[in-house]
């Protein structure tokens, strides 16, 4: 069944560290609520089925403070028909744009790195 659904501010935030040594891959670690500790992916596909998975989990909480600066802060502020709408950050160029589709987080996440 296709529904929409609305979290509370910060309950679908996440931070995605990117691997700097996989030139031309995209491997990293996403950290956010329901996790203990970051957890690795080793392609963007695994990335967003392992963020989906998390959202899908209930009674997470919000996370703590993370050591470390990431890559991206990812904040989901709906989901809906299978998709996602939100705000991508990127803190090392300072800035931050908004997506409406899991797909444009594809190109805005490809194009921020560069592939």
């Amino acid at each position: 069944m296709w529904e929409t659904k609305v979290s509370s501010l910060g309950v679908n935030t996440f931070q995605i560290w990117l691997d700097p040594d996989a030139p031309g891959a995209f491997h990293g670690k996403v950290a956010g609520a329901g996790l203990s500790a970051p957890v690795p992916f080793s392609s963007l596909s695994r990335m967003i089925v392992l963020l989906d998975d998390l959202m899908d989990r209930e009674n997470r909480g919000v996370p703590g403070p993370l050591p470390g600066k990431a890559s991206f802060e990812l904040d989901i502020l709906f989901r809906q028909n299978y998709s996602w709408q939100g705000r991508l950050k990127w803190p090392e160029a300072g800035k931050e744009a908004v997506f409406h589709s899991v797909l444009e987080l594809i190109f805005l996440l490809e194009s921020a790195v560069g592939k």
